[in-house]
């Protein structure tokens, strides 16, 4: 890797989180806690900027032309442009065939085990959504998604091995194949879930939760891993990395 990687990815999180304060001192504290449309607006500008158009961010919901069950509404829908034809484009809200979708973000402001149990939930859903063809559920293709908490939580310490054991004791009531792939919580904290193996790993990385969710989009939707950020990461805080599978067994 180059010596100035951490800068990089560390520029991208500042960038984020600059305007996420900027936007916070604007409209005052009420709002900004209460209002998740401000939230979700300024994670959709964040990874529309530096995607250069190949990737379409929008609100919207996956509907399967059958008579199956729509998903829930999904506050980051993201596609590709050219992928196929949507169902309806109405200024920000997109609802798409499931073959169109090709990745999902839930935005919540701040951590909770409850709320991140909703949030699991609810990507649960989505997928059953996307999967379901004609009669049966049959995934043909992948579908990237993550979580993003915008503060860390107020009522209990951010500790990693707590936070991966929220994570693992709700993933245990939800199929492998429907767990996100990954949980940030900014501005440092990212959990990165391994769908096949059952792997959950924690990891800290100061200031960085932004910005590996944006190089983690690219490398799973894209199909491209130019950037060996997931190598260059676990090298950058081992200490700060821990690690457990869905049985409950420490790695």
């Amino acid at each position: 890797m180059e010596r100035n990687t951490y800068s990089l990815l560390a520029s991208w999180s500042t960038e984020f989180e600059s305007t996420k304060e900027r936007v916070r001192s604007l409209i005052g504290d009420a709002h900004w806690l209460s209002d998740g449309k401000y939230k979700e607006q300024i994670l959709t500008n964040f990874l529309e900027k530096h995607s250069l158009g190949s990737l379409i961010f929008s609100t919207g919901f996956v509907v399967p032309l059958t008579n199956h069950s729509p998903s829930g509404e999904i506050d980051v829908l993201i596609s590709k442009p050219n992928s196929g034809i949507p169902l309806l484009i109405e200024k920000e809200l997109l609802i798409i065939p499931p073959e169109m979708a090709k990745g999902i973000i839930e935005v919540k402001s701040t951590y909770s085990k409850r709320i991140l149990s909703d949030a699991m939930k609810s990507i649960c859903k989505s997928y059953q959504a996307i999967s379901y063809n004609g009669e049966q559920d049959h995934r043909n293709f992948e579908v990237w998604s993550s979580i993003f908490f915008f503060h860390e939580s107020t009522s209990k310490t951010n500790d990693i091995k707590s936070i991966v054991d929220d994570v693992i004791d709700i993933a245990r009531d939800i199929d492998l194949e429907n767990l996100p792939n990954s949980i940030h919580i900014a501005p440092s904290t990212s959990i990165l879930l391994n769908k096949t193996t059952g792997k959950v790993k924690g990891m800290i990385n100061p200031e960085l939760s932004s910005a590996v969710l944006l190089v983690e989009m690219h490398e799973a939707i894209e199909g491209k891993n130019d950037t060996g950020i997931g190598n260059y990461l676990l090298e950058l805080t081992p200490s700060n990395t821990f690690t457990k599978n869905i049985q409950g067994n420490t790695i």
